[in-house]
């Protein structure tokens, strides 16, 4: 695959992605109007118990994404298409069991998390549902790193925005009447939707005959159990990640708070997103490439030195200009100003943007196939998050826990980099911009400004104009910075190069 068809898939990634945002936007906003945000906390505490089932997914569908890939770049599509359906299988039957084994854990949980009765008893209603929905998330993430592993992620995207709106429709027409509880079902309804899309655009794509379809090859199914196995452990770091923080939050602060962080947390990942979406196209590019060539230290060195800078680049300014218009974002999402929802906000957005320096290194250690740090990586975060989580939440009530988590984020990234920077003998200068550091001093006076003003305002009426015209200036002064860096001048020149080839 070329750089260009990388950039194309890269983009059409991104915009996948902020258009799901934009729903997802829609859609949390509905619910906190129609449920309130203290329903929102225990359809959180819900979602994240029942996500314990992912435990089954075993890694397979990261596998799939660098297999397929492998696959395809040495010509050999007949094994791509068995790998898929194995891990398919695989996934459909183990995951299936967890969620079977895992609901009186669930219940459990919920028993000691939500205090009110009644909450409780819809919560406990929504878990079969919500299970269920669960399975059908890992049967949509792997049919979608089957698609990527194709290089056809505009194919991918589409389902997945299609997938979005049915969330929507569903939303209004379901939630009004049946409250709550019909969540899990909604949940479920749409993923549904969107595997349906997924496996017919990936039998289209595949084009192999039916018998392709029923083969097994168990050289790759051991390959994709080893395989599986390094990424198990991530799986379980996540899981001592984002189920802990709400659980422990359930415990030392109550529904509302988790509501907070489920709004914060959701919204922030999808910012996130948005960047992460394009380079998450690394894994099948090189994967492709190694297949074909194989892979050398120096063509690793230069993909991520080049990632790197671009990431830096893109994410400074744009994670520096969301914190300015966060609390305007979020007094409008939830439609009252909420100073506790605001610092959940900002804590969040630290953590992931230290989180997201991670992702070239991460992405290129898996492509490449070594898994060592990736898995170190996140078991760091997932103990590190359970031991600070429990003593800060204790002293500290649900902001504590809320900044362990991130604290623990943090650490946890910068493993992997940091390693993956030793490994390549790549040193800062190789990627800095030059324009990072005056943009980070503009944006963090910009941050204590807009803050400050938000303070003010506390959402009484709209917001001054004139704060439109600063945040415009502002915009406009990062926007020059980028423009005058050296790195833009030169991947603009390789573009004409390219083209001129």
């Amino acid at each position: 695959m070329s750089i260009k068809k990388l950039s194309g898939n890269a983009l059409a990634s991104s915009a996948s992605t902020v258009f799901n945002a934009i729903l997802l936007f829609v859609f949390y906003r509905f619910l906190v109007l129609k449920l309130g945000i203290d329903q929102i906390g225990v359809w959180s505490l819900v979602l994240t118990s029942c996500g314990v089932a992912r435990l089954g997914e075993y890694g397979m569908a990261g596998g799939v994404a660098k297999f397929v890939g492998n696959d395809l770049g040495a010509g050999n599509s007949r094994r791509a298409v068995t790998t898929i359906v194995m891990s398919l299988c695989f996934l459909m039957i183990v995951v299936g069991l967890c969620a079977s084994v895992i609901q009186p854990l669930v219940i459990w949980i919920l028993t000691k998390t939500i205090s009110n009765h009644e909450l409780y008893a819809i919560a406990v209603a929504m878990v079969p549902w919500t299970l269920a929905a669960v399975w059908m998330a890992a049967i949509v993430n792997l049919l979608c790193a089957a698609l990527d592993g194709n290089q056809r992620t505009v194919m991918r995207c589409v389902a997945m925005m299609i997938g979005g709106v049915a969330q929507l429709i569903l939303a209004y027409r379901w939630v009004p009447t049946d409250g709550l509880v019909v969540l899990g079902q909604l949940q479920f309804s749409f993923l549904f939707i969107q595997a349906l899309l997924l496996a017919v655009a990936l039998a289209w794509v595949m084009k192999q005959p039916l018998a392709a379809w029923f083969s097994w090859d168990a050289v790759r199914f051991k390959q994709m159990l080893r395989y599986g196995g390094g990424l198990q452990v991530t799986t379980i770091g996540q899981l001592l990640f984002e189920p802990t923080v709400r659980w422990l939050l359930g415990v030392y602060s109550g529904l509302t708070i988790t509501g907070y962080y489920e709004l914060a947390s959701r919204a922030i990942m999808q910012f996130r997103l948005a960047i992460t979406a394009a380079f998450q196209m690394i894994v099948p590019f090189y994967a492709t490439q190694i297949g074909k060539v194989g892979a050398d230290s120096a063509t690793i060195q230069r993909a991520y030195r080049r990632n790197f800078r671009l990431l830096l680049l893109i994410c400074v300014p744009y994670f520096l200009l969301l914190a300015c218009v966060l609390p305007y974002l979020f007094t409008w999402w939830t439609g009252s100003y909420s100073q506790t929802f605001l610092w959940i906000g900002l804590i969040c957005l630290a953590g992931w943007f230290v989180n997201i320096l991670a992702v070239p290194a991460f992405m290129l250690y898996l492509a490449i196939g070594k898994l060592k740090w990736v898995a170190t990586t996140q078991f760091v975060i997932g103990f590190l998050n359970l031991i600070l989580g429990a003593s800060l939440g204790y002293f500290f009530g649900g902001l504590g826990v809320v900044i362990a988590a991130m604290l623990a984020l943090s650490v946890g990234s910068y493993i992997v980099y940091n390693r993956f920077q030793a490994e390549y003998d790549i040193r800062v200068e190789d990627y800095m911009p030059s324009s990072v550091l005056p943009i980070t001093a503009l944006g963090v006076i910009a941050i204590v400004f807009f803050n400050w003003q938000a303070a003010i305002w506390q959402g009484q009426g709209l917001p001054s104009i004139w704060l439109l015209v600063v945040l415009a200036l502002l915009g406009l002064a990062m926007l020059s910075l980028v423009w005058s860096d050296p790195l833009r001048k030169e991947l603009q020149q390789r573009v004409l190069v390219r083209r001129a080839t």
